[in-house]
């Protein structure tokens, strides 16, 4: 339950105008380099030999770059409200560990009843094989009763023994699973469980039963939100018909000591397409798809 409740904060977390594309995304580059390097070089027209040792160069640069995209065939919007979707579906998913946790933990209750029910018939099975065993051993040793009544005995009560033993380890495992269940520190804490009845309610209505499982059966809803989801999917590949369009600017600052000029910076817009190419294969495809439709 924990993992499907950390499950539905992510896809909460997730559903975010950013993560869906609406915002503008912003790069940071930054870079430095220094060199340490002894020189030595000769005149030509004297022949003298100048040497510069320990010379230090440096070069720094600092970059920004911004990236909107401002159109790409409503797949920003498609995508945000599939996030917004997946944000539903985890809830779902969180009521629907709930709700089998709840139904297996009745379940187990029931069970554990149940066990305890057949483990005091046995109980009372051994007790009626024995006495039976002792009345016809004492039968076999007057005479009344042959040799194989009193072996028939015994074997009727090591049989109801056997199932008596049996049915304590089930009773036992029950026990351990309904403590597990109910994260109890120690799985072999005795129970106290008294049993109860149902009372069943006369009035329902088979109609009224169906329409609010319909309406609030959890698995119902998830299988509605997965065909959602699938739609979503489809309005996403149809995107791929529309242009896109994208905003870029970007600037850059290059500084180095061993020029001497001030730091260069460069502004760089850029509003074009993602790619001309795909942009007019696009429109070519979409106004193809259109002349095909309007064939008879």
């Amino acid at each position: 339950m924990q993992i499907t409740h950390n499950q539905e904060q992510i896809s909460k977390n997730n559903a975010t105008l950013a993560n869906a594309g609406y915002l503008p995304t912003l790069d940071f580059s930054a870079g430095y380099k220094g060199n340490l390097d002894n020189i030595e070089s000769k005149s030509r027209a004297t022949g003298e030999i100048i040497k510069n040792n320990g010379v230090y160069d440096q070069t720094a640069n600092v970059g920004l770059n911004l990236n909107w995209t401002i159109f790409d065939g409503f797949n920003i919007s498609t995508t945000y409200k599939q996030l917004k979707e997946l944000e539903r579906q985890g809830e779902t998913n969180t009521r629907i560990a709930i709700e089998d946790f709840i139904a297996t933990l009745a379940s187990e209750y029931y069970n554990y009843l149940q066990q305890e029910i057949r483990l005091k018939n046995l109980r009372y099975a051994v007790t009626l094989s024995k006495e039976r065993m002792r009345i016809v051993e004492e039968r076999y040793h007057i005479g009344s009763f042959s040799r194989l009544d009193y072996q028939q005995a015994k074997v009727d009560f090591n049989a109801d023994s056997a199932q008596y033993m049996k049915q304590q380890e089930l009773l036992h495992s029950s026990r351990i699973h309904l403590n597990e269940l109910m994260a109890n520190e120690s799985v072999n804490q005795p129970l106290l469980i008294t049993d109860s009845v149902i009372d069943v309610n006369a009035q329902l209505i088979y109609d009224d039963l169906w329409t609010a499982t319909l309406a609030t059966n959890a698995n119902l809803l998830k299988a509605d939100q997965n065909i959602t989801l699938s739609q979503l999917d489809y309005k996403k590949i149809n995107s791929r018909n529309y242009p896109y369009l994208k905003l870029n600017t970007a600037t850059d600052i290059h500084s180095t000591n061993t020029i001497s000029t001030p730091p260069v910076a460069a502004v760089i817009w850029d509003l074009t397409p993602e790619s001309p190419s795909d942009l007019i294969f696009s429109m070519a495809t979409a106004a193809g798809r259109r002349t095909t439709r309007a064939l008879p």
